[in-house]
Order: C-alpha cells, then structure tokens, then sequence
C-alpha cells in the first residue's frame, strides 16, 4: 500500500513539474521577469549571445518550463540583473545597484565611472552625488522620471548652448562683414 502511493506521488510530481497551472505565482512571475530583464532584444539574438537554447529561453518567457539555476545565472549576466531579483523579484534588481550598495556598506560612495570623457570630468562630483541619490530610490518608476527630468533639463541647456554658440558666431560673423564694407 505505502508503495502504492510512493508511486503516485512520483507520478503526481512528474505531471505537476510538466503542468505550468502547477507553478506557484512566485514561479508564475519569473518568467515576467526573464521577459523584462532581456527587454527589446529579439529571444533569437539572446539566445545567441547568452547560450541558451532558444527554445528552452521560449519556454522560460511562456512559462511552459521553469528555468533551472544554471539558466537563470546566465540569464542575469547577461541582462545585468542579479539573481535574487530574477528568481524571487525581490532585492536589488539591477548588478550595477548591488555593486554600489556594496561600496556604500564598505564606506566608498560609488563613482560614475572610473574615467570620464574630460569634457565631463568638471562635473564628476555632481554626477557622483546624482548617482548616490539615484541608487537609493527603490521605485524604479521614481528613478526613471528622475532621470528622465535630468536628461530633459541636460537637453535644453545644451541646445541653449548650442543657440548661444551659433548667435555668436553669427555675430561674430556680422560684425567682420561690418568691418570690411
């Protein structure tokens, strides 16, 4: 008898791992996550890249299969984002985010980058400081119309320098015609 259900256990496992009305809503997500973290890249092209078989990265998004560890490691190397949020949507989504929360516990505040364009360089310890403020909104909506406003308000102040730029040289420009009549 005990044997008996053994047998269906197994046989109940077997068609519960088959059967994606089976997954749990945590395991239901994973694939929402799979889909958002490899973004507009086409799934052939990822699967390329990354190495794991398209039709195994297909069945991951639909929720047909579970991705196993090995598959979700991969998939976060190569999307950037870490394991715990890939698998679970909990945590720190982004590597570059951990990477910098790691060196705010060890007492260093992230950089922007090692090396800056030297037409940025003036502006490394403002772009630090936006950078600090920016990890720490957990909200990525927040952080993206933050960014979104910042981008918009760095766009205008170099098309007004581009204006200033072209007003004086065609003042410049002017004034040498002026001269020379």
């Amino acid at each position: 008898m005990q044997e008996n259900q053994k047998d269906n256990l197994k046989k109940q496992q077997k068609e519960n791992v088959s059967d994606p009305t089976f997954f749990s809503d945590q395991e239901k997500k994973v694939n929402a996550r799979i889909k958002h973290a490899i973004g507009d890249e086409p799934v052939k092209v990822f699967s390329r890249r990354s190495g794991i078989p398209e039709t195994s990265l297909r069945d991951y998004i639909s929720g047909k299969k579970k991705p196993g560890l090995d598959a979700i490691t991969v998939i976060s190397e190569f999307t950037g984002t870490t394991m715990d949020w890939l698998a679970t949507g909990k945590g720190i989504k982004h590597t570059i985010d951990l990477r910098h929360a790691e060196e705010r516990l060890s007492g260093n505040p992230p950089a922007v980058f090692s090396e800056l364009p030297k037409t940025l360089e003036p502006y490394r310890n403002r772009l630090d400081t936006l950078l600090n403020y920016l990890v720490m909104i957990e909200d990525e909506r927040e952080r993206t119309a933050l960014l979104s406003d910042f981008i918009l308000r760095a766009e205008k102040i170099i098309e007004l320098s581009e204006l200033k730029q072209t007003v004086n040289e065609m003042r410049a420009t002017y004034q040498k015609d002026n001269v020379n009549k």
